[in-house]
């Protein structure tokens, strides 16, 4: 399994089961699954000229870091799907353009 698989993985859990996810989790999974995206944002730039436009709720990465702690159970469970989905696509990216 790789990371991007593992965190995707770790994610689509703590989605499932929010309620139980304490605040500063959600904090920590949403600044780690940010760094992930960045980083296959930046391999992606140095790849073959492969573009990784940024969708909907992971174009503003800042800001779920800022307001990840504090947002309710089933956007917060939302959010932390949706990263997993861009993580698991640009991981599908790099592998095609590196």
């Amino acid at each position: 399994m790789t990371a991007a698989s593992a965190l995707v993985a770790e994610l689509t859990t703590a989605a499932g089961s929010i309620g139980d996810v304490k605040p500063h989790q959600r904090k920590i999974l949403v600044a780690r699954a940010a760094a992930a995206i960045e980083t296959q944002r930046e391999l992606l730039d140095i790849g073959k000229g492969a573009a990784s436009l940024p969708t909907g709720i992971v174009s503003d990465l800042d800001m779920l870091r800022r307001e990840s702690a504090s947002l309710p159970d089933a956007l917060a469970a939302q959010i932390l799907r949706q990263v997993a989905d861009e993580i698991r696509r640009l991981a599908d990216l790099v592998k095609q353009t590196i």
